[in-house]
């Protein structure tokens, strides 16, 4: 078995580098998206506040700026494959690391009366989120530039970015259906084993890549010139849309988790908190994993179009809830400001509380579709990124677009959910749809703006029209 395993791996290493990159990347993402979620739903039942499950979120973004900024530097000096195995064995470390503080304190029956166990925990999960994502921005980059050596041909590396997409995306619903089942069955110390375990499996795993001598050359890759109205164009294209991807995932566990547990949720009762959090999970991992299935096998290169239609469902969806809710004067209720011990969340009567139910549809539905949409949009954004910057330069780029992706999301969490608990959810989404939409508007007057660039250029030249990505 392991002869025949060896011998196909030395016949069809790319075929074998592609098979491994999907397997690891499904595992080791599962792995991020499960300890993300289960600690934001632990720290939410632990402390009963919302800006502590928060700020699970919040400290994701604040690691990575710096790691970002430097990521490059150490890609380009060290074995891209190496930093991703030191990575994976580190994060495998750190949640291992919680694991032990959680069977020392204990967190089965953990409750807002035992103050020191809750912050020593809560404090332990700050802090290993800190560190964790420090060492995933360093193996994120480097699985971004490692497929210049997994591959023999440019189309190669638009197969990696597809199977990256649905890894990632596979990997949210995963983590969603493992939470519903772990938080149920298992304690908090106890998922954070099996998901050390699971990262040193992942580490094994690209330990095996067949890495080769020298980058695969772009041959479609346009020669852009510095300063010319082409290079700017394709600049703005790519700073909105990064921007734009940023911001549309932000609600994601958020102001959408919170406003889930407010509408349907009368009381801090951990298990229905966990419950219906963990099912909007299941819907948003659903919708990216069948929308990354779908530009996987259509291949389908639609950037604009896909970014229009999400800001297109999400102005419907804002209007929708501004109805629903009464108006932008009506507060819908915050489980941070449940009253006394009861935990009893106060609710303003309104159409959306009368027809929880149909609310419900409404608003799994619009989401499910926004995040179709993002699934196939992000694959196309990245196939673009590929063909648009030199291979010796893309660790750079995407270190700076991950650094304002970063800056962007934390900024605009912190401004949603403070919208949301000192106004209300239905003036934060409307934050949130006028922000995309202008977004959207500069990317598609810019690229009508290039493409006619483009078309004139291949007239004047007679040249073959390339294939537009736009």
């Amino acid at each position: 078995m392991i002869q025949k395993i060896s011998s196909f791996k030395s016949a069809k290493p790319v075929l074998w580098n592609m098979i491994i990159f999907a397997i690891a990347m499904v595992i080791s993402q599962s792995a991020i998206e499960c300890f993300n979620v289960v600690s934001t739903l632990f720290t939410l039942k632990a402390s009963g506040s919302v800006w502590a499950s928060a700020l699970v979120q919040i400290f994701r973004y604040i690691p990575t700026l710096l790691s970002f900024a430097i990521a490059p530097i150490i890609i380009k000096k060290f074995n891209n494959r190496l930093l991703i195995v030191i990575a994976e064995y580190v994060s495998a470390f750190v949640i291992l690391f919680v694991c032990v503080i959680g069977f020392i304190y204990g967190t089965q029956n953990i409750t807002d009366s035992e103050a020191k166990n809750v912050k020593a925990i809560t404090y332990t999960v700050y802090v290993a989120v800190i560190i964790w994502n420090i060492f995933n921005s360093v193996r994120f980059l480097a699985l971004k530039n490692i497929v210049y050596r997994l591959s023999v041909h440019e189309k190669n590396i638009n197969i990696f970015n597809r199977i990256n997409n649905f890894a990632t995306s596979f990997s949210y619903l995963a983590a969603a259906l493992a939470s519903l089942g772990l938080i149920h069955i298992l304690s908090y110390e106890y998922i954070c084993l099996i998901l050390g375990l699971t990262y040193i499996i992942s580490a094994l795993l690209y330990n095996t890549f067949v890495v080769f001598n020298k980058d695969v050359e772009i041959s479609s890759k346009p020669k852009i010139k510095k300063h010319s109205k082409t290079f700017i164009y394709t600049a703005i294209i790519l700073i909105s849309l990064a921007v734009f991807s940023s911001i549309s995932f932000v609600p994601r566990i958020g102001t959408n988790t919170n406003f889930v547990i407010n509408l349907f949720m009368e009381a801090k009762t951990s298990n229905s908190v966990q419950h219906w959090v963990t099912i909007y999970l299941i819907v948003v991992g659903a919708a990216l994993c069948l929308g990354s299935l779908v530009i996987f096998l259509l291949g389908k290169k639609i950037l604009i179009s896909t970014s229009i239609a999400f800001v297109v469902i999400t102005i419907i969806s804002s209007i929708f809830y501004i109805y629903a809710f009464g108006g932008l004067n009506t507060n819908i209720g915050v489980i941070a400001k449940a009253s006394g011990n009861s935990g009893v969340i106060e609710h303003t009567s309104t159409w959306a509380h009368e027809h929880k139910n149909i609310m419900l549809g409404i608003f799994l539905t619009s989401t499910f579709i926004q995040y179709f949409l993002f699934s196939m949009f992000l694959p196309v954004y990245y196939d673009y990124s590929y063909r648009a910057v030199p291979s010796e330069k893309y660790a750079f780029f995407a270190a700076i677009t991950m650094i304002l992706f970063q800056l962007v999301a934390f900024a605009f969490s912190l401004g949603m959910i403070s919208i949301f608990e000192k106004i209300n959810y239905q003036t934060s989404y409307l934050v949130f749809a006028i922000t995309l939409t202008v977004l959207v508007i500069i990317a598609t007057v810019v690229s009508v703006m290039l493409k006619k660039r483009q078309r004139s250029f291949t007239k004047d030249h007679n040249l073959k029209p390339e294939n537009e990505m736009l």
